[in-house]
């Protein structure tokens, strides 16, 4: 079932100069601070260098380099057992992610612009009214047209659950300090599930909990997955689906961290950053592992800066576009021409921007500059000096 509205708005050419006058502010604080952007991008702390120079320590003994930076390669485990309180019996897993979602009513708004001959805009706006899963259902308020979209209030909420404590060989720490694996998709087969009397059923990785569960003849559990075999109709406003992820016990990993009493903890660096961190393989992987998620995360923020620059220097000129609106023509010529002018201008101040941060950031590369300048500065002056004689 799908309900459908349209709405046809209608804006003149003072208004829409209006809103472009305000759109010049917004793009100049976009393209300021790209400028921090890029700053922070290359200012990051490369942690692959600093696990680098931690000392390697053996797995089998937490004993001994007081206070260094260590690393230590093991099974990860704990002794504690944990589980979901409403659906999976404890077990060796060192963290689990209980992801929800609920069949409801989900609003899509779909807009397209026309512009009209003197400056004006018409805006014609559809809402599309369909229930389907999602992870985050709206109230009906929330909607254009709430009237017949009321959704339930979820009736399973998403949670996180992890042990306190874990270990790498000897070396123990607290999960909370810590930044672990994330875990894998958990398959429900095989798994012992928990009796809640919910009326439930499997289906692949997920639970499906509601309505649209039917329990076979005879049944007298109405618990996920147990019980005679239910089945699964079609899902019905409110039903809930429900999947995990987990990190399970024993997988080999390499923790970085401060030794501190026969235990890890957070490593500090430049009175600022700590750190305590497994990772998943050897040392060698992790490390590689490291690097490519700094290159990866610098790449990122390098795009988005770029992307803030040159739309920041578009919308400075997004009141010039509005005027020649007035032929509907005109301002799509100078939409796309500006923004084809204007992408390697922000391309080319995007670059200079990150290598002055990249230079300004490194220790090296001020101490070589400094002494460019010096050494330039000394043979001007000795030249000098000598037409001087």
């Amino acid at each position: 079932m799908a309900d459908s509205f349209v709405e046809t708005e209608s804006s003149g050419f003072l208004g829409n100069m209006g809103k472009a006058i305000m759109a010049v502010p917004i793009g100049i604080l976009l393209f300021f601070l790209s400028f921090v952007v890029f700053w922070k991008t290359e200012g990051r702390t490369d942690w692959s260098k600093i696990a680098a120079t931690s000392k390697v320590v053996a797995a089998d003994s937490a004993s001994g380099n007081e206070g260094e930076f260590v690393s230590v390669t093991g099974a990860l485990t704990s002794s504690e057992k944990l589980g979901d309180p409403d659906f999976i019996a404890p077990g060796d897993f060192l963290t689990i992610d209980r992801r929800t979602q609920m069949f409801a009513w989900v609003e899509h708004r779909k807009s397209e612009k026309k512009k009209k001959v003197g400056g004006k805009t018409e805006t014609v706006t559809t809402y599309n009214y369909e229930m389907e899963w999602t992870s985050n259902p709206k109230m009906a308020s929330d909607f254009k047209y709430p009237d017949g979209h009321n959704n339930p209030t979820p009736s399973i909420d998403s949670a996180e659950f992890s042990v306190n404590t874990a270990s790498v060989g000897a070396w123990g720490f607290n999960v909370a300090d810590a930044q672990i694996p994330s875990g894998d998709d958990l398959p429900l087969d095989g798994l012992t599930l928990v009796n809640k009397g919910l009326k439930g059923a499997k289906s692949g990785n997920e639970l499906i909990i509601g309505k649209s569960v039917t329990l076979a003849a005879g049944s007298e559990k109405e618990a996920a997955g147990e019980g005679a075999a239910p089945t699964i109709g079609t899902p019905q406003l409110g039903d809930m689906k429900v999947s995990f992820r987990a990190l399970k016990g024993g997988g080999t990993v390499t923790m970085f961290g401060k030794a501190e009493g026969g235990k890890l903890a957070r490593y500090m660096v430049n009175d600022e950053d700590t750190y305590l961190r497994a990772v998943e393989g050897n040392r060698d992987e992790a490390l590689v592992h490291l690097k490519n998620e700094f290159k990866a995360m610098g790449w990122i923020g390098r795009i988005v800066g770029f992307l803030m620059m040159w739309i920041g220097m578009t919308m400075v000129f997004t009141p010039l576009h509005a005027f020649l609106d007035v032929i509907p023509f005109m301002g799509s010529v100078s939409r796309n021409l500006l923004g084809c002018v204007l992408f390697p201008i922000a391309l080319v101040l995007s670059a200079i921007s990150i290598l002055i941060s990249m230079i300004f950031h490194s220790v090296v590369a001020m101490v070589i500059i400094v002494l460019l300048l010096a050494g330039g500065g000394f043979f001007a002056w000795k030249k000098k000096q000598a037409q001087g004689a």
